[in-house]
């Protein structure tokens, strides 16, 4: 995708997603990282906190992935 495509940082967190489902949490975490940082649209913020939560479950970090989570909500 072009770097100006408005759905290539929607396309990024699939790919992130999936990343997460193969356990590859070291890169998926640096992507969720990045993914964030690199916009400001509230809706993919959302979906990346929204990741990250995902990640501190399979981590086992509740207290983190409640916070993740309840950034999405905010």
């Amino acid at each position: 995708m072009s770097a100006d495509n408005l759905q290539k940082p929607l396309a990024q967190a699939y790919l992130i997603e999936s990343q997460l489902g193969l356990d590859k949490m070291d890169t998926a975490a640096k992507d969720i990282t990045a993914l964030i940082s690199a916009t400001s649209d509230a809706r993919v913020r959302g979906v990346g906190y929204a990741l990250m939560g995902d990640l501190h479950t399979k981590k086992g970090q509740q207290t983190e992935a409640f916070w993740s989570y309840l950034r999405v909500d905010a």
